[in-house]
């Protein structure tokens, strides 16, 4: 599948984790950060991508709807293509058609990271950024 999902695509983040109506200390990944994620797009994106690198994350099936956002916000949109085509690759059988992708990613990645973040301290997700880093070189 060579398809994208479009700006308008819509998903959702815990409001929890969302701007305004979240804690302030998930939204700086429990003191990891210095700033707080500005948009529920990063915070979406940034769940997704952390439910990706963490290998013994158990899956989350949540289909409650949480903080909107679109992949058109322009604070995410040069990496809402990584995300899509990593997952597409990462997971083809799940996600072979548009709509398996979207609801892979806002059902399943997106609650998954949140879950992780939730049950982590700082230090615990700065030593899964490392790790992943590590893998790379």
């Amino acid at each position: 599948m060579t398809e994208k999902l479009g700006k308008n695509t819509t998903h959702s983040v815990s409001r929890s984790i969302a701007p305004k109506t979240g804690n302030p200390t998930y939204r700086k990944l429990k003191g990891l950060f210095e700033e707080e994620l500005i948009s529920g797009g990063l915070a979406g994106v940034l769940c997704a991508t952390i439910a990706l690198v963490h290998e013994d994350a158990e899956r989350v099936l949540d289909k409650k709807e949480g903080s909107k956002y679109t992949y058109g916000d322009t604070s995410i949109e040069n990496l809402s293509q990584p995300l899509f085509y990593t997952v597409r690759e990462l997971y083809e059988p799940e996600t072979n058609e548009l709509s398996k992708l979207s609801k892979f990613i806002d059902h399943e990645l997106i609650p998954t990271g949140f879950e992780i973040i939730l049950n982590s301290n700082a230090n615990e997700l700065c030593d899964l950024m490392i790790k992943t880093l590590k893998k790379i070189n």
